[in-house]
């Protein structure tokens, strides 16, 4: 499975719209979680790096998380919560 068919299984969009973040955040995790590195997120948002790293810092404080692959397994967690109350 490649990374975007993945993104598509587990409907990341979906879970990431459900997070209480500023439609900004919500972009920039979106880019982070495909695996995007600063430059490539700060050219993606026409925003700087530093203001991208500052962005991804705000995102790990408000999801209480440090780093992005204790992120992804947080949205893991949530889709699953998902898939059980819509059950």
């Amino acid at each position: 499975m490649n990374q975007t068919e993945l993104i598509e299984f587990f409907d990341v969009k979906k879970i990431i719209n459900s997070l209480d973040l500023t439609s900004r955040e919500k972009e920039i995790t979106f880019y982070w979680v495909l695996d995007y590195d600063y430059k490539q997120i700060a050219k993606q948002t026409h925003l700087s790096e530093n203001t991208v790293r500052t962005y991804i810092n705000r995102i790990h404080t408000k999801m209480g998380v440090h780093s992005k692959t204790s992120l992804l397994l947080l949205l893991l967690g949530i889709k699953r919560n998902i898939e059980i109350t819509t059950k």
